[in-house]
């Protein structure tokens, strides 16, 4: 087997850890995604509130990409009609994807698909030990094409906000 043909180095994704991931070179060409991996990510995962998980190559410290999850509540009244009849609360749980970037020398390599279906399946894995009835996103026009392609619906009057239900996500993976 020649160099040529050797695979490739493997990606893990895990969750973040400072002390072994190197953000500071991350530059997904978005300013505000490229802050918070570097200044509130850390932050966030100890506080609670929010849990980042980055991509790396095998054992190399540089992140290639991140996204992050948390718990979250969507009022039942903005899913369409459809969805929302016959749920039986005003609020029900879901899971946040809050935000998902891949470092732009390694943008067009699909590990954004690949990041993305790393949280459906974390969140559909969470999802069967605490109630989650869809995945959300909050997404720029730019990233809602992404979405979209791989399933997520928008909510009727909240075009910036889609989901992907949990029961969806089942049949993806």
């Amino acid at each position: 087997m020649s160099q040529e043909d050797e695979p490739s180095p493997l990606y893990s994704i895990e969750q973040l850890d400072k002390a072994k991931h190197d953000r500071s070179g991350f530059s997904c060409g978005l300013e505000d995604l490229d802050q918070y991996l570097k200044r509130y990510a850390n932050q966030d995962l100890e506080r609670g509130v929010s849990t980042p998980y980055v991509l790396t190559k095998g054992d190399e410290p540089d992140i290639i990409g991140y996204y992050t999850l948390s718990n979250y509540l969507v009022d039942v009244e903005i899913f369409p009609a459809e969805v929302g009849d016959g749920l039986p609360y005003a609020q029900i749980p879901a899971t946040l994807l809050g935000r998902l970037a891949v470092d732009q020398p390694h943008q067009g390599n699909r590990l954004g698909k690949t990041l993305l279906l790393n949280a459906l399946k974390r969140s559909y894995e969470v999802a069967e030990d605490i109630a989650s009835f869809s995945v959300v996103i909050d997404a720029n026009e730019e990233a809602q094409g992404f979405y979209l392609h791989h399933g997520f619906q928008t909510f009727p009057e909240k075009e910036d906000k889609l989901y992907l239900p949990v029961k969806t996500i089942d049949e993806i993976i």
